[in-house]
């Protein structure tokens, strides 16, 4: 799933919680900001400070 450079601002959604069956995700370039769902995907997110 590709979210990226979407001006998402706030909380990651709980709703991504739910999601296992998600691979990969990109969330870069965004405001977001709070924990990291436990889920494959998110464990396998590359991290860009």
């Amino acid at each position: 799933m590709n979210l990226s450079h979407n001006r998402m601002s706030g909380s990651i959604p709980k709703s991504f919680d739910h999601c296992f069956s998600l691979i990969s995700i990109d969330i870069s370039y965004n405001q977001l900001e709070g924990p990291l769902p436990n889920t494959s995907a998110f464990q396998k997110l590359h991290l860009m400070l």
